[in-house]
């Protein structure tokens, strides 16, 4: 039987180039996941700002302004969004700027942050967000030792004596 060299060629690049199809078909049928995927990762970040509530640039929003300038360290108060706030210290800087640190939390998520009234407005200088699974605490967006090195390196100065942080507060009051 006579060896046919050139059939033997084009059936080898007939399926060299079936594969290459099917490898291409698979590639672009994988391209609908990837958008999908995308489009859900995007809502997934809008819907998380959302719910944060943020009416501005990294600042605190109104409801967390309000509560920053009333209630004193150890206190909490329900947002209207449902997210539930508690004060955990204040500070005065060698500049004389009032800052607090305070945590807002709402399902698994919570938010601890350090905002300071500069210019008759709060803007928060340090935040991280942990996540709860179970009893696990998992950071979202940094870690307590980047807090504790925050405070440890920023001019924040001594935590406020619940005397002095009071007179503080009765300054938001007039």
């Amino acid at each position: 039987m006579p060896i046919n060299k050139s059939s033997d060629k084009a059936r080898d690049a007939g399926a060299a180039a079936t594969g290459g199809e099917q490898k291409a078909a698979g590639a672009s049928n994988a391209r609908p996941f990837g958008i999908v995927a995308t489009g859900l990762a995007i809502a997934a970040i809008g819907l998380g700002w959302w719910q944060w509530g943020h009416d501005d640039e990294g600042g605190p929003s109104a409801d967390e302004r309000a509560v920053l300038e009333r209630l004193p360290s150890g206190e909490g108060e329900l947002l209207p969004d449902g997210r539930q706030m508690n004060i955990l210290s204040s500070f005065m800087t060698s500049d004389g700027i009032f800052c607090r640190e305070y945590e807002t939390h709402r399902d698994r998520v919570m938010r601890i942050s350090i905002a300071c009234r500069e210019f008759w407005d709060w803007n928060r200088r340090f935040s991280i967000t942990v996540i709860s699974e179970g009893e696990l605490l998992l950071p979202g967006s940094g870690s307590m030792q980047n807090l504790d090195d925050y405070l440890t390196q920023s001019n924040l100065g001594q935590r406020l004596t619940p005397e002095r942080e009071a007179e503080s507060l009765e300054a938001f009051a007039d």
